[in-house]
């Protein structure tokens, strides 16, 4: 019994201290790797708040080691009301975005001008 109230213990302390508020993502108070996406969970939220919804936003990391499938799939599901395409070739779909969300800097492309900087990273909008 002692053993399990230990293990109880490590287990709550690996994860900081409890907080009588309510977490900013699902991810707030989760395992420590978990927690490692927050900030992109968080730009994606300020990003759904700015992109109207049935617009098309394509989704891309600055550094592009970043850009991953798993990353596009959180993107799908926390903008529901808009369009996301990816920035992978074998995901990217034909046609022009109305936006690209730039997350951790600045991702310039042709044919976008930069609508917005967000905590988490650079909102373009198409150039019509």
């Amino acid at each position: 019994m002692a053993a399990l109230a230990a293990a109880q213990l490590a287990f709550l302390a690996a994860r900081g201290p409890l907080r009588l508020e309510a977490p900013r993502t699902v991810y707030s108070n989760g395992h420590p790797a978990q927690r490692a996406a927050e900030p992109y969970l968080l730009f994606l939220r300020e990003v759904r708040g700015i992109v109207p919804a049935g617009a098309t936003v394509r989704i891309r990391a600055a550094r592009s080691a970043e850009n991953s499938v798993p990353a596009f799939y959180m993107a799908i599901g926390l903008l529901p009301e808009q369009r996301v395409a990816s920035s992978l070739p074998e995901l990217r779909a034909p046609g022009e975005a109305d936006f690209v969300a730039c997350y951790g800097g600045e991702c310039a492309e042709p044919g976008y001008r930069e609508a917005r900087r967000l905590a988490g990273g650079t909102l373009y909008e198409r150039i019509h």
